[in-house]
């Protein structure tokens, strides 16, 4: 989980940095986000400050984990609840894009 993190960190940085330009392959991609420079950049950004945040809980989480070993059940599915997280995370990401620049989600 720290490695998962830290490349969650990594792979943000980027985006954080308009770095990315407009592709079907890397960053927050959606049909609003790759019409244009003016919503995929600042959508991006956003969604690399979830991931940071995401990549910095992970960290945080497995790092006492590691003192733990062997782990109990319980841990074992604790620990798995920050990378399975990250489809929450998208989700975000999406609907956040959604009502800021194009379709309402709540209807």
């Amino acid at each position: 989980m720290i490695v998962v993190g830290l490349v969650g960190i990594g792979l943000s940085i980027p985006m954080l940095l308009n770095k990315i330009p407009r592709n079907q392959v890397y960053g927050l991609r959606t049909r609003l986000t790759l019409s244009s420079d003016e919503i995929w950049y600042p959508a991006n950004r956003f969604a690399a400050k979830l991931l940071i945040a995401w990549g910095i809980v992970n960290v945080l989480i497995a790092i006492p984990a590691l003192g733990m070993l062997p782990l109990s059940d319980t841990a074992q599915l604790i620990l798995c609840i920050p990378p399975l997280s990250i489809v929450a995370i998208c989700l975000f990401g999406v609907r956040w894009v959604n009502q800021k620049y194009g379709r309402d989600t709540s209807e």
